[in-house]
């Protein structure tokens, strides 16, 4: 008991992280991301970058519960000579997190180019955290259609998509725009994640103009309120445009500093505060026995749920009232001879940029795994087993991906679930991604685990080597990365109250 208890909390695992990272890889191109009129949506490149724009630099300092742990850094140049690469748009990002009681450095580059005429003609984006490394080189083929290559795992694979002209990765520093900006105004903007190749609209709107005390100083600035996937936050301008401070709602924030202090967060020691337990939900009543509860009758209050945001057939809705919802979870189960009438779609066994479930590699170890297994649910069994016992647990803040798992054997509950899915697609399996909540050491942590179909559809955790899911996994969302960017709307907002336990 003591062992498997201390395996447990080596697992308790971070899609949080994961959403919360993402978020960041958007949330930098926000304070400047303006063009000059205000009261209408975004056309583009064209409304952000004027002739005039030739070299721009900008450092702002990421902090969490006040203290340091990274930095991010925009910059613009201008190629005269090359009129289809002529602006270059680059941004940094350097973060140390301590998490799972591990410190670990995470850094991402994303570098854009523009033609002489404001449109995006390619982009590079790539991300680095022990031991994974991801990039995506993006170019423009033909009209609006790119060709993407992911590079992951030494492999490379490629993927044509649709990227149109209204669409922004990241923006210049436009502070002569932001002079343009009056409280009542908003814009809504269409954004591309380069982490996740999915387009989201953001608005941002212009409160009230209020001052903010920084560094000994009084500051006149406007107060801009962007609501994304979601999720609110803040941000504070000078009257030149500066961002001198933005706020998240899961405590994270942005500072505007020079360079010095910025890079100074390189050389200072990790925060020791473990940011899985500063991003769990606290749970009010406690779970006495969470792996043997088959069913909990839940309170959730701070955020308005819908129908949409509970996608497993284990949650039955009780009420929802503006921000409070009450729900009944229950274990997932299984019997042998159990049905479901309708198959799953085609896109549950496609392999996919992250889940390539048709490599051969993939399809060996599977085929391995399940030789001499007759049933769809002894393979499942076996699929979890497999990559329950020989994943070494351990917090791994990158991109998650099957292949990648599958060569270094390392990573939580992403990584678990990535590979499972992978390796039950490539079984002949229908599966897919769930994140959402798990409770463990008395509250919430942000979790993924994988669905299985297996003549009806069953969550398991092969993270934490349950067959069957407990009645304590909460889902909000199913699928991959992007999908999960849905998690911003509930972090940093949500409480959960335990009323029933069975």
């Amino acid at each position: 008991m003591h062992n498997r208890g201390r395996m447990n909390r080596g697992v308790i695992l971070r899609a949080g992280v994961v959403a919360v990272w993402l978020a960041l890889v958007c949330w930098l191109v926000r304070y400047e991301a303006f063009p000059e009129y205000f009261t209408n949506t975004l056309r583009g490149y064209r409304n952000l970058v004027s002739s005039d724009m030739l070299v721009q630099d900008s450092w702002s300092r990421l902090l969490f519960r006040g203290k340091p742990i990274g930095y991010a850094k925009t910059t613009m140049e201008v190629q005269e000579k090359d009129p289809s690469r002529y602006y270059e748009i680059s941004n940094e990002m350097f973060l140390k997190l301590t998490a799972m009681g591990r410190s670990q450095e995470i850094s991402t580059e994303l570098t854009v180019y523009l033609s002489a005429l404001h449109m995006l003609q390619s982009f590079r984006f790539e991300i680095k955290a022990d031991p994974y490394n991801t990039r995506f080189d993006a170019v423009r083929v033909k009209g609006d259609r790119f060709r993407v290559t992911i590079h992951s795992a030494g492999e490379r694979r490629t993927m044509d998509m649709t990227i149109p002209d209204d669409v922004v990765l990241y923006s210049p520093i436009t502070e002569m725009a932001l002079k343009s900006l009056a409280p009542g105004n908003s814009i809504t903007l269409k954004i591309l994640d380069p982490a996740t190749l999915g387009t989201a609209t953001m608005t941002v709107t212009a409160l009230r103009r209020e001052p903010l005390v920084q560094n000994g100083a009084t500051n006149d600035t406007l107060l801009l309120e962007s609501e994304y996937q979601g999720m609110k936050f803040q941000t504070w301008m000078d009257r030149d445009g500066h961002l001198l401070k933005q706020d998240t709602p899961f405590g994270w924030v942005l500072e505007r500093c020079t360079a010095d202090e910025a890079l100074r967060t390189i050389r200072e020691k990790v925060d020791s505060t473990d940011m899985l337990d500063a991003m769990a939900v606290q749970c009010a009543g406690g779970i006495r026995d969470p792996r043997k509860a088959s069913s909990l009758r839940l309170r959730l209050t701070g955020v308005a749920l819908t129908g949409d945001d509970f996608p497993s057939t284990r949650q039955k809705i009780v009420s929802i009232s503006g921000t409070t919802s009450e729900v009944v979870v229950a274990r997932a189960e299984f019997t042998t001879g159990q049905a479901d009438s309708t198959y799953p779609g085609p896109e549950y066994l496609d392999p996919t940029p992250m889940i390539q479930s048709d490599h051969p590699d993939i399809r060996k170890r599977a085929s391995a795994i399940t030789e001499g297994l007759a049933t769809p649910w002894d393979k499942a069994r076996a699929i979890g087993a497999w990559v329950n016992r020989g994943v070494k647990k351990e917090m791994a803040a990158s991109l998650p991906s099957a292949l990648d798992v599958l060569k270094t054997m390392r990573g939580d509950c992403n990584e678990h679930t990535y590979l499972f899915v992978g390796l039950a697609r490539a079984a002949g399996l229908p599966a897919a991604v769930k994140v959402g909540l798990a409770y463990q050491r008395g509250a919430f942590y942000y979790h993924a685990w994988p669905a299985v179909w297996v003549g009806k559809w069953v969550e398991m955790d092969p993270t934490w080597g349950e067959d069957t899911v407990d009645a304590t996994h909460i889902a909000f969302v199913e699928g991959e990365l992007n999908a999960q960017m849905r998690l911003l709307k509930v972090m940093g907002k949500l409480r959960i109250e335990v009323l029933e336990e069975k």
